[in-house]
């Protein structure tokens, strides 16, 4: 049995009876004939008919570690589940060559991997572990138009979310911008630099120079854009 985002619901209307007969010790053994020989049976409250797990049935709960609501996890719950963390994992990311590279339509690849790996660390870097993302992002990606739609329809609006629309760090992560905030090209955030007196059509000295954001275009967003996250500089 397999229970998605187990920390989302409400344990007690899930569980139920299951609470007390998902212990090891309370798992039920019934003969060739359907009688119980050991663990436990409980009578149902509305039916009234008798209730037991099987031994040789497990259940597998997942949750997302970056969910404010694991914290919320029923103690109870937790004593009879053993807990695996599954850290992203670029290596199960294929992509259309079995290696983990995609042709980006103009006669060089792109390392899905690397791009995985890259923009992770610095996400560990400026946020925390728990908000990396996950390989599921890229695992189905087979060409350049579908990554494009990854990183405009699903990396950004995370980031968006993870940074609270500080985008100068977003912009870190796809590494668009280099020293003294210089614009690393072709950009996948770009900004430009408003100045008051060309705002206002006057100096006014209450205001100070803003960085202006916006996401390229999808035609802007070229294979080279993607590939400077993870290529050394030179």
């Amino acid at each position: 049995m397999f229970i998605d985002e187990i920390n989302r619901g409400n344990i007690a209307k899930i569980f139920g009876e299951l609470i007390t007969l998902i212990e090891p010790d309370k798992r039920a053994v019934y003969d060739e004939a359907g009688r119980l020989t050991a663990g436990m049976e409980l009578t149902l409250p509305y039916s009234r008919d008798q209730f037991g797990v099987p031994r040789n049935l497990d259940i597998y709960g997942t949750m997302n570690t970056a969910d404010r609501s694991i914290a919320l996890l029923d103690t109870a719950l937790r004593r009879r589940f053993r807990f695996e963390e599954l850290m992203p994992n670029a290596k199960v990311i294929s992509g259309s060559r079995g290696d983990g590279y995609i042709e980006d339509g103009e006669g060089g690849l792109i390392d899905l991997r690397a791009l995985l790996e890259a923009m992770n660390r610095r996400i560990r870097f400026l946020l925390n572990r728990d908000l990396t993302l996950g390989h599921a992002y890229l695992y189905n990606v087979k060409d350049f138009k579908a990554l494009r739609d990854v990183v405009l329809n699903q990396f950004i609006p995370l980031l968006q979310e993870y940074f609270y629309n500080d985008w100068h760090r977003i912009q870190l992560v796809f590494r668009d911008v280099e020293q003294d905030n210089r614009p690393v090209e072709p950009q996948i955030i770009e900004h430009e630099m408003l100045k008051p007196s060309d705002v206002l059509g006057f100096k006014h000295d209450d205001f100070e120079d803003l960085a202006d954001y916006r996401v390229a275009a999808p035609e802007n967003i070229t294979p080279d854009a993607v590939r400077k996250i993870y290529e050394p500089q030179e």
